[in-house]
């Protein structure tokens, strides 16, 4: 394609016709819109105001409308701006897991994947185990889902995706245990970039737990599922680096 670069691969989600794309020109083709509804909204205030208090409280509270028209779409804009980038979020999970995770008993390995495969995962080895954490994007109005134990997105079935992760942290477990020569358990959680999720911001389902990223630091720290000495967390780090290779940097 002219205009494209040879050295950074073209996104299919930021060119026309994806999702992404026309999400982005609907935003667009609606700021008039939103302007106004925001004018409008902040002169009923204002005279509101004026006339049931005074001119002062009416410019007070004209102003605070405006604010949170503003502040509302915002959060709304800023809840798909990962899976507007085409991003799974995997970065962004990386830098939360980083920040909010103590060093001196955590480690971090970032964007692994298991030999011959292009799926990127972050890995978390702490005292209270070894967690394989996928990111997922999703539409900020595509709906997360648990019914009769199974999770569902969009409302169509997702048991091939956990099927997959699952069989991806098994692998991982495998490999780790048998190099160790001792069972390492790797636990799957899903850290879920926009998506509409139950009051809570968590959900559990067909055995996988998915949360916002934000909460997954306190998750695994409050959920341990083994017991691990600090040498143990700098082998089981140590070895996993060593398994797993880190993505090419994109």
């Amino acid at each position: 394609m002219f205009g494209s670069s040879i050295y950074v691969k073209t996104n299919p989600a930021l060119t026309g016709g994806s999702p992404q794309h026309q999400a982005e020109a609907f935003w667009l083709a609606e700021r008039r819109k939103r302007l106004h509804w925001r004018a409008g909204l902040a002169a009923v205030a204002l005279i509101a105001g004026s006339w049931l208090v005074s001119p002062v409280f009416g410019l007070a509270l004209a102003l605070a409308v405006a604010a949170g028209h503003t502040l509302y779409h915002w959060r709304r804009r800023a809840a798909s701006r990962t899976w507007r980038r085409g991003s799974h979020g995997e970065r962004e999970t990386a830098r939360i897991l980083r920040w909010a995770l103590p060093r001196a008993r955590y480690r971090v390995l970032r964007s692994r994947r298991l030999p011959g495969e292009e799926e990127t995962y972050n890995l978390v080895v702490g005292p209270g185990g070894l967690w394989v954490v996928d990111s997922k994007a999703w539409h900020p109005e595509a709906r997360v889902a648990e019914y009769a134990g199974r999770l569902f997105v969009e409302e169509r079935p997702a048991t091939a995706l956990v099927d997959k992760l699952s069989d991806t942290a098994s692998t991982i477990s495998h490999m780790i245990s048998r190099e160790l020569g001792r069972p390492v358990d790797a636990v799957l959680l899903i850290a879920v970039h926009g998506g509409s999720l139950p009051r809570g911001g968590r959900i559990t389902a067909e055995g996988v737990t998915l949360l916002r990223p934000l909460r997954v630091p306190s998750w695994i720290k409050s959920h341990p599922v083994a017991e691990h000495s600090p040498a143990e967390v700098e082998e089981i780090a140590r070895v996993a680096a060593r398994l797993l290779p880190p993505a090419p940097y994109r």
